[in-house]
């Protein structure tokens, strides 16, 4: 009897969190957005890179790219603020899941974005078949992954 209401106690503090809290951990959630490009039949790079809210940047380099591998970079306040702003207006369910050409040869993009309520957008298209904002989203991401002083992680 008596663990079992220390036991309850602990639950009891530990499930109790004002409210001021809970907002708190809602506005600090770290929102994501990330790129992923698939194969083609020839020469396409092939990667994943992501940006966290935090200004955090990560990109695995898997093939036909400048430098295969995994590297780390961190984006200006500025710069994130902007592509999150911009981001957290998109109307993201007015998407469809997928706009493909029905190519087989063309390579597709899939762009993720974990919104600031925790919800989690994604979307795969081919180029040329996409709304011209998922278009311009998606070449932005190809132009960090080319022009930011990305740090190769060590083995």
């Amino acid at each position: 009897m008596k663990y079992g209401f220390l036991l309850l106690s602990a639950l009891v503090l530990f499930a109790c969190k004002s409210k001021k809290d809970q907002v708190q951990e809602e506005g600090t959630q770290n929102r994501i957005f990330s790129i992923e490009t698939t194969p083609c039949f020839g020469r396409c790079p092939i990667y994943t890179m992501s940006i966290g809210s935090d200004g955090q940047a990560d990109l695995n380099a898997v093939r036909f790219t400048e430098a295969d591998g995994q590297y780390l970079a961190h984006l200006e306040d500025s710069v994130v603020n902007e592509l999150f702003n911009r981001l957290d207006a998109m109307n993201w369910l007015a998407y469809k899941a997928e706009y493909m050409t029905g190519y087989s040869d063309l390579p597709s993009v899939i762009l993720t974005y974990t919104s600031p309520n925790g919800q989690i957008f994604k979307v795969r298209f081919e180029e040329g078949a996409a709304p011209q904002e998922l278009e311009q989203l998606s070449r932005s991401m190809e132009w960090w992954r080319l022009n930011v002083d990305w740090k190769a992680l060590e083995h």
